[in-house]
């Protein structure tokens, strides 16, 4: 038979092994795979203003995303987690079309078709117009056209100027005279080389201006037939040029040195953002619309409405969260915490036996 007068101490340590055995055992996890779906269930009764406080929520995240968390938390993860998705990726030789089924490919074909900007209205200002503009609006355009415009136009003086190309000037000489058209022919030749020495500076000249004028030319064309077939297949070309790129091909790229600068990026970005509050602002008041508009619904009611109906499988998410939760209740800090509530029921409980004796003898 079990001794049950034991001392304060010896229940107390009892009752906290008790305890941490049995949050950790396979006992508790048994019921907690089966009590997340009781939780999922009374979560779904629940209205949205009682479960989603948007002041609370938004202070939060902005108590969680602080400078120092970001930058000495979240960052250094954030850089590990990238190089290793980035190895992975460099020795993948999978196409990327492997992973578009067709219902994706119909959805991004319809994308790449849609008629952007509106024809009835291209000059609509919109980012797509400006950014096309911009787009010709650089040096390197200019510097680019300049040169071949400049190439072209010597081929053509080359092969098409009646002065000097072979079915012009010369051939004519060569059939009229044809015993002495070889001094003309040299005289001819030298012609050519000063005409050529003169009209290169002034073609440079030319496209100095022409050059500028074409680019603009060519943004607006651009812009003016985006919807044109010709440039819908275009469009419809870069996808498919790139489902048949590899993992590897795509990110091959992405050195050591690229993979820094960017997630040095990605920093800068993030703290700058946590370091202003109108983000803060806009989140807040979107949550207040948020619950405003389904406050008086319940999880459930507001769920259905997106059209979630169906009640999720939670087994296996159980399954997943279950070690790492175990891991927690098991840890050193877990069991100060049950110690801790252990003491204070054994001290309260000692404290109403010593009520009631006192109460006795009086």
């Amino acid at each position: 038979m079990t001794d049950l007068s034991l001392s304060a101490d010896e229940l107390r340590s009892r009752h906290i092994d008790f305890v941490t055995k049995r949050i950790t055992g396979d006992r508790a996890r048994e019921d907690f795979v089966r009590s997340l779906g009781g939780v999922y269930d009374h979560f779904l009764a629940q209205r949205v203003r009682d479960v989603l406080d948007p002041h609370a929520l938004a202070s939060g995240i902005v108590a969680v995303l602080t400078h120092e968390n970001v930058a000495h938390f979240g960052a250094p993860i954030g850089r590990d987690v990238h190089a290793r998705v980035i190895a992975a990726l460099q020795t993948d030789n999978t196409k990327i079309g492997t992973y578009v089924p067709e219902a994706a490919r119909a959805a991004i074909d319809a994308i790449v078709s849609h008629p952007y900007p509106d024809p009835k209205n291209v000059s609509d200002g919109s980012v797509f117009e400006g950014l096309i503009r911009h787009i010709f609006e650089q040096e390197a355009i200019e510097e680019v056209l300049h040169d071949i415009l400049y190439n072209a136009l010597r081929e053509f003086n080359a092969s098409v100027n009646p002065f000097f190309a072979d079915w012009g000037l010369p051939g004519l000489l060569k059939r009229l005279l044809p015993l002495g058209s070889g001094a003309v022919l040299k005289s001819l030749g030298a012609v050519r080389a000063e005409f050529d020495k003169r009209l290169d500076p002034e073609m440079r000249k030319f496209l100095l201006s022409f050059s500028r004028n074409t680019k603009i030319q060519i943004a607006s064309y651009v812009i003016a037939n985006f919807s044109d077939p010709k440039f819908l297949a275009l469009r419809k070309s870069i996808a498919l040029f790139f489902y048949e790129q590899t993992l590897a091909e795509i990110t091959k790229s992405l050195t050591h040195d690229v993979r820094a600068e960017i997630d040095r990026a990605a920093l800068a970005i993030a703290l700058e953002v946590v370091a202003h509050e109108e983000p803060r602002k806009r989140l807040a008041l979107a949550l207040a619309a948020f619950v405003d508009a389904h406050g008086d619904k319940t999880i459930g009611a507001w769920l259905a409405t997106l059209g979630v109906t169906e009640r999720p499988d939670l087994t296996p998410l159980a399954e997943l969260l279950w070690p790492h939760l175990r891991m927690a209740l098991a840890s050193p800090p877990a069991r100060a915490f049950i110690e801790n509530i252990s003491h204070e029921f054994v001290a309260s409980l000692a404290g109403e036996l010593a009520s009631k004796s006192d109460a006795g003898v009086a």
